[in-house]
């Protein structure tokens, strides 16, 4: 027997919105969720992230930077994540790797970050600014993007995980333009 077990990734983020509420309805694409995790989008108000929401929600979104939260360990949701990217949006995602000096064109349990004494390339001011954020296992992600002093925050996690914390999942633009959770 062999014991086998499945999960939905999830983008478990932490934004109150220019009204002072919490933004509980957020839709990114894949794009945007490239662009955030590879610190190349810096800012929740970007003009990417408003033109796929819903007008209500757009015209919420602070101008306030996004802390992108990734898995500093090897896990199941990198390797998730960059294969769903790769997919998406080979060429983009690929530049991405090669910029990181990590090996290009194959899905990863690390995220490809800047190693040491590697300066943040060109057209990644995330890097750059300190905006990207690794924390090991999903427990930590999710208890550092939950707490009140993350407001700005977004991670990739098992939904169990957004659901124990009571925190709200980006919608997802799907292949027919759809968002779905």
């Amino acid at each position: 027997y062999l014991p086998d077990v499945a999960g939905a990734l999830a983008f478990m983020y932490n934004l109150t919105g220019n009204n002072g509420q919490q933004i509980r309805n957020l839709v990114l694409s894949y794009k945007t969720l490239e662009d955030i995790f590879s610190g190349r989008i810096t800012n929740w108000d970007d003009p990417e992230i408003q033109a796929i929401n819903p007008p209500a929600v757009a015209a919420n979104l602070p101008n306030q930077k996004i802390l992108s939260v990734y898995r500093a360990d090897a896990s199941g949701e990198n390797y998730l994540l960059s294969d769903y990217l790769l997919h998406m949006d080979p060429a983009g995602f690929e530049a991405y790797q090669g910029a990181m000096q990590v090996e290009v064109g194959q899905p990863a349990a690390t995220w490809p970050t800047l190693q040491g004494g590697v300066t943040a390339p060109p057209g990644y001011p995330g890097w750059a600014d300190g905006d990207l954020q690794g924390e090991n296992g999903s427990d930590q992600a999710a208890n550092f993007v939950s707490a009140s002093s993350s407001d700005g925050a977004i991670t990739y996690v098992e939904t169990a995980y957004a659901k124990e914390h009571n925190m709200p999942v980006a919608s997802v633009v799907n292949a027919s333009g759809n968002s779905v959770q």
